[in-house]
């Protein structure tokens, strides 16, 4: 099974912190755009998960137990 963890691209920049340089696509002046317009070709493909799961504000722990709640 697929789980989509679906977070905003802004939280996902934040948390890559500085491994975001080990990320080519994100390298350029703008990342957060270059995040935001990679989301949007990706959505729907990210969407056809077999579950999607919103972890945006969420800790480590409280996204795991989502995960295994969306499981259950």
């Amino acid at each position: 099974r697929l789980v989509y963890l679906r977070v905003t691209p802004a939280v996902a920049l934040a948390r890559m912190g500085r491994r975001r340089a080990l990320r080519p696509l994100l390298a350029g002046p703008d990342p957060l755009g270059a995040l935001e317009a990679l989301f949007e070709r990706r959505r729907d493909a990210y969407e056809t998960a077999d579950y999607v799961v919103d972890v945006d504000g969420l800790s480590l722990e409280a996204s795991a137990d989502a995960v295994v709640a969306a499981l259950a």
